[in-house]
């Protein structure tokens, strides 16, 4: 079938962003005036993310708990390549967040790629998302067909995977899983705020 899109995402998105860009970037140079350089504002991927005592406490059903946090443009220019976030304000405007240029940049590119591979050859509709668990410095596309499918693109184990490495990866909800209960064991107990009285 195919990847679809089903959440609205802020209207003045690629503007925020294009803004943010233009301020980073300073004047432009006179050759990127030039027919060509134009960069790509995909349609923006939204961005969900997971607790480490969600995945905890629920295992695999912690998917149910993601948050969506933002978006996510992918900016390709070139060989140049890289990310835009934004996030949604209480109306719904978008307010830019972030940009990266960087390796992970490129593997997320690389993911999105093998992704949409994935989604034309599944037999039904499904959501393309970014799923990160920061707790575990991990993240990876996520398309929401039955069962779920994850393309790894961060992980502290594979930073050094180039972008031509970047597959689907069948174990990655049990190994997120495994890494956060694993992580329960090594770290001390959460104290309790005190409050004076």
């Amino acid at each position: 079938m195919a990847i679809v899109q089903k959440r609205t995402p802020p209207a003045n998105g690629s503007d925020a962003i294009g803004r943010a860009l233009r301020d980073l970037a300073g004047p432009p140079d006179p050759k990127d005036t030039l027919g060509g350089a134009a960069i790509d504002l995909s349609k923006p991927l939204p961005v969900y993310r997971l607790g480490l005592d969600a995945i905890r406490q629920a295992g695999p059903d912690s998917l149910k708990q993601a948050t969506r946090v933002g978006w996510r443009y992918l900016l390709e220019r070139g060989e140049r390549a890289g990310y835009a976030d934004v996030k949604e304000s209480a109306g719904g405007q978008a307010r830019f967040s972030s940009v990266s240029r960087s390796r992970n940049a490129d593997r997320l590119i690389a993911a999105a790629h093998v992704a949409q591979r994935i989604g034309e050859q599944l037999p039904d509709e499904c959501e393309a998302r970014i799923l990160d668990v920061p707790a575990l410095y991990t993240a990876a596309m996520w398309l929401t067909c039955s069962p779920p499918v994850f393309i790894p693109y961060l992980h502290p184990e594979r930073l050094e995977d180039r972008p031509e490495s970047i597959e689907a990866d069948p174990r990655f909800l049990d190994e997120l899983v495994a890494r956060a209960r694993h992580t329960a064991t090594e770290l001390p107990p959460r104290r309790e705020p005190q409050t004076e009285l």
